[in-house]
């Protein structure tokens, strides 16, 4: 699942096993209650699965952030969310951090 932590200079979403239609409502509602303006650290090298809404949730965040000048950054992607975003051809969208 997720767990997000905040302070003033950024956000920090911690993704781990699975992200899927099940729980991918949740967060998006989460993550559209953040501050937009604020980076945000997604760190990923827990996350076994994601499916297309569980990606969409990252596109939303990023498409919010871009138009303030923020950023979302993916830190220690997981094998599984790289092959998605690159399938889709995504990466361009984050700053990846090993």
């Amino acid at each position: 699942m997720y767990e997000i932590t905040e302070d003033t200079m950024q956000t920090v979403l911690t993704l781990n096993g699975s992200i899927t239609i099940e729980n991918s409502a949740a967060l998006k509602k989460q993550l559209g209650d953040l501050d937009p303006s604020q980076d945000l650290i997604v760190r990923c090298a827990e996350l076994e699965y994601i499916d297309s809404s569980g990606v969409a949730c990252l596109i939303l965040a990023y498409t919010a952030r871009s138009k303030r000048g923020a950023k979302v950054i993916l830190q220690s992607p997981s094998e599984a969310l790289m092959r998605v975003l690159e399938i889709l051809k995504f990466t361009a969208f984050f700053t990846i951090m090993d």
